[in-house]
């Protein structure tokens, strides 16, 4: 699947909580953000780049959600690995 294809099929952030949301779809694991930065569809002209999610790629899906009023939002991720059938859970 292309980084495009999986932003394209993504859910749509609500208008009053995209301008607070986080900056990628999904990203790499390592020290800090790492290759690849998946973004949000709305993003992909401007900021985005192609690539294939493939096997043996570990990947971070984050989201932060919050409104474009302020106050607290929710920030969430989980850690996958893309197997050559399947996608593995690692974080718990």
């Amino acid at each position: 699947m292309s980084f495009r294809d999986y932003a394209e099929i993504t859910w749509e952030i609500p208008g009053p909580y995209k301008s607070r949301r986080y900056f990628a779809l999904a990203h790499g694991a390592g020290m800090n953000g790492e290759y690849p930065y998946i973004v949000h569809r709305e993003d992909l002209d401007a900021h985005g780049y192609d690539g294939v999610i493939e096997p043996g790629i570990t990947l971070c899906v984050e989201s932060f959600i919050g409104h474009e009023d302020g106050g607290e939002g929710v920030k969430l991720e989980e850690q996958v690995y893309i197997g050559e059938d399947d996608v593995e859970l690692l974080s718990d």
